[in-house]
């Protein structure tokens, strides 16, 4: 089973090799290890810019620069990762670094220049998103969260917003809030299988708190997660 990450508009896999990593030098402790295995995020707008034949638009064209800025910096992380396991990496004078102080040096001009495009730009949501999902993948996950609580502050009506700090929540806490959050996924877009299926997950994952938060017993906490994970088959039986 895997959480969704849904940034902006899609859902595309978290860097396998980074997450493995992270939690390799212990930088990202998630609340359980089934969390940490289901956790995905990365907004779709890195892989899937679309080009337009309609005017340019200069704050969208800085925007999507800035995601392949993105994925260009985890794509070599993620080539370091393969080539050098968990061995120290050699500089060309020689003198020795170690593979996280690189990706740090690698994602720092990165992390930079979200900054930079949030504080010219600080009502766009898409940003938001973005950040907060380079951030995750990071493991500064609590940095994260302002730019997900911002981003459905800024657009109430944004599906994946929702999800996304659905998805926080269910790792960091207050799980009660997880809840809210899907819920409210749901209801703005009912047709989005992975909704339903991270909704079922947490359920499953924190049956002590679905318990108080529903007041409702056990068994009837198992039937939720069962019935969302149901929903998420049934809509995308390919996926789920």
């Amino acid at each position: 089973m895997h959480y969704r990450w849904l940034s902006g508009y899609a859902a595309v896999g978290l860097r396998s090799g980074l997450t493995m990593l992270l939690l390799f030098f212990g930088w990202w402790e998630l609340l359980s290890q089934t969390a940490s295995q289901d956790a995905v995020n990365a907004p779709s707008e890195k892989s899937q810019l679309a080009n337009s034949p309609e005017k340019v638009d200069p704050v969208k064209q800085e925007y999507e620069a800035l995601l392949i800025m993105d994925e260009d910096a985890m794509d070599e992380i993620d080539a370091w990762i393969r080539q050098a396991g968990e061995e120290s990496l050699q500089q060309q004078d020689g003198s020795s670094i170690t593979l996280p102080a690189r990706i740090e040096q690698r994602l720092k001009p990165v992390k930079d220049a979200y900054e930079a495009f949030i504080q010219k730009y600080p009502r766009h949501v898409g940003v938001r998103l973005a950040f907060a999902s380079f951030l995750t993948d990071r493991g500064d996950e609590m940095e994260a969260r302002p730019h997900l609580i911002r981003a459905t502050e800024l657009d109430p009506q944004n599906a994946p917003a929702w999800n996304n700090l659905g998805n926080h929540y269910g790792h960091m806490g207050p799980v009660n809030k997880a809840f809210e959050c899907y819920e409210m996924a749901i209801t703005l877009n009912p047709e989005a299988a992975v909704y339903y299926h991270n909704f079922g997950t947490t359920v499953y994952l924190y049956r002590k708190d679905a318990r108080e938060y529903y007041d409702i017993q056990e068994e009837e906490v198992f039937d939720k997660a069962l019935a969302l994970y149901g929903v998420a088959q049934k809509k995308e039986p390919k996926n789920f």
